[in-house]
């Protein structure tokens, strides 16, 4: 691989994190590096009974420190579940310094959610989006340094814009469908970084590698696929580096579009860069954007 896949470690103490499908792969690395820093981690996962038996197991694996993790129940296939979950993350805390959408899905057939939307587009970026929306105004007002970060995929090279055919059966390809949530990622942090501008908080998508997890097994292809490229693959540790370094290395604070990589920020293909240009005005958190 011949990256320097290493990161800084800061003292997170009196800071709180989320971590999203943090109970396995580069979700549980990302939630147990931070708590080993001091950070308050609520790992909001669909399954209790996974993140509690993640939880005994981060323990296990950190006899020596008292790690504070707490589990958050969120459901991304469902904006119910995820309005739920920043409603009582809201009424539970007073602070959010670092709001970590790693959580991914990715299917081999075209499925809709109860909200009627397609579901890979839903979980991977809908849902996210509905949740930072939701906690924005916490994380402007806690510092020092907060930070949303939101995991992405190389495979965001395969997406385009194109909202109409994404909640189409007759348009769904696996792949190109998963490309456009990860893409619509890094068009969402472009887009907010714009908006948020001066705000103090620093956004960032990363690409964390081709990762041996249990989404790398989540589907019949996918595991061929694996069994091809496995001499290549990273360990959820070393996936959730890059990921980790945008969580909490100082130089990034107050940086803007940044794309990480290999633990170190980059650019996105030409194509994720120029679709941010004419596509902006489309996404409103606070009203247009005055023109440059």
């Amino acid at each position: 691989m011949g990256a320097n896949l290493s990161y800084d470690t800061v003292d997170l103490s009196g800071r709180v994190a989320i971590v999203t499908g943090s109970n396995s792969g580069t979700g549980y690395e990302t939630a147990k590096a931070l708590a080993r820093m001091g950070a308050k981690v609520v790992m909001a996962c669909r399954s209790q009974s996974k993140a509690e038996q993640a939880i005994v197991q981060m323990r296990s694996e950190v006899p020596e420190q008292s790690l504070d993790l707490t589990f958050g129940k969120l459901d991304l296939a469902s904006l119910q579940s995820t309005t739920d979950f920043a409603d009582w993350f809201l009424s539970e805390f007073d602070r959010l310094n670092i709001l970590c959408c790693n959580a991914g899905y990715l299917g081999l057939s075209f499925e809709v959610t109860a909200d009627g939307m397609e579901s890979v587009f839903q979980c991977n970026y809908l849902s996210h989006f509905l949740l930072i929306t939701h906690l924005l105004p916490l994380l402007n007002a806690s510092s020092p340094d907060p930070r949303i970060v939101s995991v992405s995929s190389g495979a965001h090279w395969q997406g385009h814009i194109d909202l109409p055919s994404l909640h189409t059966s007759s348009a769904f390809s696996f792949m190109t469908t998963y490309g456009c949530s990860k893409l619509y990622q890094i068009f969402m942090t472009g887009v907010m970084q714009r908006r948020l501008k001066d705000s103090g908080i620093t956004l960032s998508s990363v690409h964390p590698g081709v990762v041996n997890t249990e989404f790398a097994n989540s589907t019949a292809i996918v595991r061929w696929l694996k069994w091809f490229s496995w001499p290549l693959m990273r360990t959820p540790a070393q996936g959730a580096a890059s990921i980790i370094y945008a969580c909490v290395n100082p130089e990034l604070e107050g940086q803007e579009h940044l794309y990480i990589v290999d633990c170190r920020p980059t650019d996105p293909t030409p194509y994720a860069r120029l679709v941010l240009i004419p596509y902006y005005t489309a996404f409103r958190l606070d009203g247009p954007v005055p023109a440059n």
